[in-house]
């Protein structure tokens, strides 16, 4: 996958390469598909302890945003390493867009545009390993194209039937787990 990619990520894909996304304030660059070689906020930190017993090693949060605010979002969300426990979680900033355009995950609707968003990652998630999509869920509807309104597709309870086929997540999950 090229970094002007003309396709969305889809299972069988691996991360792209060559494309960085920042942590924290200030920035420290990391390469994806780097990191996660070898190995939404409420409901997937509710989960992490049964992400945890099927082999999730971490959860890569990131958008087109800067370090700073990625690590404020993940203050607000209890993510951060204070949190207690720790966090899977982790939140990247893709200041450039230039991950999300090598996923072909732009949100190009013209809906965020006119609210002055140049540029937005669309709502999605993706179990990786070592580097290769197994699943993708892009929360999108024709009436929600930001997935606003109807994330479910994104959310932990999707994803972990992905990630652990016919095991119920038996978690309590807040009530607005995306």
């Amino acid at each position: 996958m090229s970094a002007m990619a003309a396709t969305q990520l889809k299972a069988g894909d691996t991360v792209p390469a060559g494309v960085t996304l920042d942590l924290g304030f200030p920035p420290s660059k990391i390469d994806l598909a780097e990191h996660v070689k070898g190995k939404k906020i409420p409901g997937y930190l509710a989960a992490q302890d049964a992400l945890k017993a099927q082999g999730i090693d971490e959860i890569v949060v990131y958008c087109v945003n800067d370090g700073a605010v990625m690590t404020a979002w993940r203050k607000d969300q209890g993510c951060g390493e204070e949190a207690v426990g720790g966090s899977l979680l982790k939140f990247y900033g893709d200041p450039t867009g230039a991950f999300t355009r090598a996923c072909g995950l732009v949100l190009d609707h013209p809906g965020p545009t006119y609210k002055g968003l140049l540029m937005r990652t669309r709502r999605h998630a993706a179990y990786v390993v070592d580097g290769v999509v197994r699943a993708v869920e892009v929360s999108e509807k024709p009436d929600d194209p930001a997935g606003d309104d109807f994330p479910e597709s994104s959310c932990v309870e999707s994803m972990f039937k992905h990630i652990a086929p016919g095991v119920a997540l038996d978690v309590k999950l807040p009530e607005a787990d995306c």
